[in-house]
């Protein structure tokens, strides 16, 4: 176990969006103690691979598969990427900068989109998620729809537009699109009550 503990629950929002579909209590358990207990080791980072996605989407810069600066999941990551990454025509790319986390019934949410969309219908953020695993299904879309709410209404950048708010999974080129629920903060509600009661018992 990590010499590191994370006192109070403190998770991503990929992580809210697995624990608000069908998840066994084992699975939820293992998601929750990578969180509370986190550590450093290689395959947890994917900074450089993120950094190259970012220059590439808002300078056009090349990916990079080989850079000497990435690690072997990197690479990998980077190499499925390099065949199928583009964005919906009509979208620009800027960098943004990182907000403060949301916080919501006593948890802490960090919702960063990797760079800020800007499109004819309003503004939204692009997250590129790199995992071993492809999302279960509808997690993508919920991923996206968490994102849209954060900046539309924790922000309060009231020109978000669902239409500019993304989610790309890194290992399947997929992109997956902001769904509309109005019932997405009930889910939120549920996910972090029993997020609230498991943390101390991890």
């Amino acid at each position: 176990m990590s010499e590191k503990t994370i006192p109070t629950p403190t998770f991503s929002f990929s992580t809210l969006a697995k624990l608000m579909g069908p998840a066994t209590p084992l699975r939820v358990a293992s998601l929750l103690r990578d969180h509370k207990y986190p550590t450093d080791g290689p395959k947890r980072s994917y900074q450089n691979a993120q950094k190259q996605v970012v220059s590439h989407l808002v300078d056009g810069a090349p990916l990079r598969p080989t850079a000497t600066n990435l690690r072997d999941h990197e690479r990998d990551a980077v190499s499925l990427l390099k065949s199928g990454l583009g964005l919906p025509k009509k979208l620009s790319a800027n960098r943004t900068q990182r907000e403060q986390p949301w916080k919501f019934n006593g948890v802490t949410i960090s919702v960063f989109p990797d760079v800020k969309l800007s499109t004819d219908h309003g503004i939204g953020g692009l997250k590129v998620h790199f995992a071993k695993e492809p999302l279960q299904r509808g997690v993508g879309t919920t991923m996206a729809a968490l994102l849209y709410h954060y900046l539309r209404n924790e922000l309060e950048l009231t020109n978000t537009s669902f239409k500019a708010c993304y989610v790309l999974e890194a290992r399947t080129g997929t992109l997956h699109t902001a769904g509309r629920s109005s019932k997405l903060l009930d889910g939120v509600t549920a996910a972090c009550e029993m997020v609230s009661a498991m943390w101390p018992r991890l």
